[in-house]
């Protein structure tokens, strides 16, 4: 860690209550646990993450992703089964045991700035802990309001992320995307989802992801329209990506839904698309001890940044998982936990594509030249879809910027 990234990191944050928040599926609580990380950062205070780890609930909006994968039962896991704490401490100081209760601690409300907490309650023998209670309202209701809404200052970690990223752009990177590129998930969740992502493109070459999210989505008062459940049928899906791509095309498909759900895409359909699943490597994922619902979605969601084109469930969801690949090489890329692995630039759409691994995540050309895939944010089954100009119809071959040796990955992989 460079000399002037570093801090003290002896005094502490904590954000309260996490209830609401705990309610909610794997990438809600990412945004959120990341904008608390953006003020810890900013306060150069170790984050004191929430209580209990990463649950899952059966009648909330995690339960859909305990049941796609195990009993379905309720469940918690520690939050080093997702994430490496380690390597996150190298660029904001996280901590999953409490402190001891006779910790000189002073709480602060939700409606008080960053600045102003930084100004009252610097880092002291009687300040080491600063408790932050939300207020629960509606605006505030999720920890992720408070960078919403700029109650907090996380434009000094979002400047960060900026100079750490590998390609430059004029866009400053969201600072709610921090743990969602999975740069900072487990060596194992990484690991398994690398070797998923090798074998896809040894056997089928380029390929897309596709998201389908159903359960929360339909189940949740207010949460989408009638036309959501039958948007994304099988047979409502397959006509939307024939919108897109040719016959034939290698889809990987991440859902809360189990693969069965897609079995008529398979059969009855015609199976004009090649469908791929990570319970298709099961092996695989025992492997690495992927062995709950929040840490599957995890590897998949990794698989889906290392595709060559990407269809989400919904129009107004944009990911801003893609960080990582839009900003210039800096001298500075290993300070803070970075390890970047640059692959040789191919050809996409006539336009320059340098795919990269960093900090062992592929990011393949979904992200690093989502400019130039087909319909670029249109692709998307709700609302109703429409067909791209002819021009941007898919073909993958011509979107495949790496493959056989051309990355360092792929090149010394091996495919079993």
């Amino acid at each position: 860690m460079a000399k002037e990234e570093s801090a003290n990191w002896q005094c502490f944050l904590e954000w309260t209550p996490w209830a609401d928040d705990g309610q909610w599926g794997m990438s809600h609580q990412l945004s959120s646990l990341s904008c608390a990380l953006g003020e810890a950062y900013y306060l150069r205070r170790t984050l004191l993450l929430p209580r209990g780890g990463m649950c899952a609930y059966r009648n909330s909006g995690s339960g859909t992703i305990s049941a796609r994968w195990g009993s379905g039962e309720d469940y918690c896991m520690p939050w080093s089964q997702l994430i490496d704490l380690p390597l996150l401490s190298a660029l904001v100081g996280v901590r999953e045991e409490r402190l001891d209760n006779h910790t000189p601690t002073v709480v602060v409300s939700g409606s008080i700035s960053s600045p102003e907490v930084q100004k009252r309650f610097p880092c002291t023998a009687s300040t080491r802990l600063v408790r932050r209670e939300l207020p629960l309202t509606q605006t505030f209701r999720f920890w992720f309001g408070m960078c919403q809404t700029h109650r907090t200052n996380s434009m000094a970690l979002t400047q960060r992320l900026s100079k750490l990223a590998i390609k430059r752009s004029a866009i400053l990177p969201s600072v709610l995307g921090l743990l969602k590129s999975g740069l900072w998930f487990s060596q194992d969740i990484k690991a398994a989802a690398l070797k998923i992502v090798t074998r896809i493109h040894v056997r089928s070459g380029a390929f897309a992801a596709v998201h389908v999210r159903r359960g929360d989505r339909l189940k949740r008062a207010g949460g989408c329209n009638d036309n959501c459940d039958s948007l994304t049928q099988p047979a409502a899906l397959q006509r939307a990506l024939s919108l897109w791509f040719p016959v034939e095309t290698a889809l990987f498909v991440l859902s809360d839904e189990r693969p069965a759900f897609f079995s008529p895409m398979r059969l009855e359909l015609g199976g004009a698309f090649h469908l791929h699943f990570a319970d298709d490597h099961r092996e695989v994922l025992q492997r690495h001890g992927i062995a709950n619902g929040y840490q599957l979605f995890a590897v998949e969601m990794l698989v889906r940044l290392g595709a060559h084109a990407s269809v989400e469930t919904y129009g107004y969801y944009r990911a801003d998982s893609c960080w990582p690949v839009l900003a210039n090489p800096s001298p500075r890329q290993r300070e803070s936990g970075f390890v970047v692995d640059e692959c040789k630039s191919g050809r996409v759409h006539n336009a320059s594509d340098a795919s990269a691994r960093v900090n062992g995540v592929y990011f393949g050309g979904a992200c690093s030249a989502w400019r130039s895939v087909p319909c670029r944010k249109h692709m998307h089954f709700v609302p109703e879809p429409k067909q791209c100009k002819a021009e941007q119809r898919a073909n993958l071959s011509q979107l495949e910027s790496v493959a056989g040796d051309r990355c360092a990955w792929i090149h010394g992989a091996s495919v079993t």
